[in-house]
């Protein structure tokens, strides 16, 4: 077994932790200078019963599982980025070095991963004013004293001001709903944006859950994504939400899967039951 470590070229920290914490471990560090290098960089190293652990946020791990899915490599989550959505899902140390070397003796856990058309989808994959302010996100200067969430919460601001509604339709069997969205997402995991309570699920249940709030009010959906924040929209009677184990999404804008834009087009969902085995043990619903 081999320990592959995937850091950003630019994290100096990490690195240095990783020189410390794998002393005497049969170990590889892969430096990536973008996200949109780890599949390659990683893929020769799936099929076997490899530890790799992804020193990064959101975007790093979707372009891991692109890889690791289906594969017998076991994925370590080391949060190291801007939201770090989908490592909330998990009991993960605060401290570096302490979560690495829990890594590195845990035993791994089979989750599950939404499949949209060819991608994989570890936490979600939204179509709304939550995807344009995804997708926008890194247009920002990071401001490093600001938690991911109140991040996010800035740049919701500035695009609510050009929002006039996001045309979409998802379908599944008899359930069909179409028109303007305010906010729409397929959630495998539980949070993001930041931090924001979006689905109520786990990721391994064997089910994705389908969140939507329709309209194109500035006004109505200023006072929803407050509620957003304040993590309470799971209790809005106007925010719909359902378990599903496939889903149509047509959407005439740009998607965001996992922190990363996808085009516009049809997408055909589908939950995929354990694909992937997962080094950090599972948080269960507060």
């Amino acid at each position: 077994m081999k320990h592959i470590f995937v850091v950003k070229s630019q994290d100096i920290k990490a690195i240095e932790t990783i020189s410390k914490v794998a002393i005497g471990v049969d170990h590889l560090v892969l430096k990536a200078d973008y996200p949109g290098q780890i599949r390659d960089m990683i893929a020769p190293y799936c099929a076997d019963d490899n530890r790799i652990f992804v020193l990064g946020g959101d975007g790093m791990i979707h372009n891991a599982i692109q890889a690791m899915a289906n594969q017998k490599a076991q994925l370590a989550i080391v949060p190291r980025g801007t939201g770090n959505d989908f490592a909330r899902n998990f009991v993960i140390a605060r401290n570096l070095e302490s979560n690495i070397r829990s890594c590195m003796k845990q035993e791994a856990v089979a989750i599950d991963l939404i499949q949209a058309n060819d991608i994989y989808v570890a936490n979600t994959m939204c179509f709304g004013l939550d995807s344009d302010c995804a997708n926008h996100v890194h247009d920002q200067r990071i401001v490093r004293f600001l938690p991911g969430g109140l991040f996010y919460a800035k740049m919701t601001l500035q695009r609510l001001f050009s929002f006039s509604g996001f045309k979409a339709s998802i379908a599944d069997g008899d359930f069909h709903v179409t028109g303007k969205f305010v906010l729409g997402v397929a959630a495998n995991g539980r949070y993001y944006g930041g931090g924001y309570q979006i689905a109520s699920g786990q990721v391994d249940d064997g089910l994705f859950e389908i969140g939507y709030l329709q309209g194109a009010s500035k006004v109505k959906a200023a006072f929803k994504l407050l509620k957003l924040a304040s993590n309470r929209i799971l209790k809005d009677s106007c925010y719909h939400h359902s378990n599903h184990r496939s889903m149509t999404i047509e959407t005439s804008g740009l998607v965001n899967i996992d922190g990363e834009t996808y085009p516009a087009g049809r997408y055909s969902l589908h939950i995929q039951a354990g694909p992937l085995r997962v080094l950090n043990p599972i948080k269960k619903p507060n």
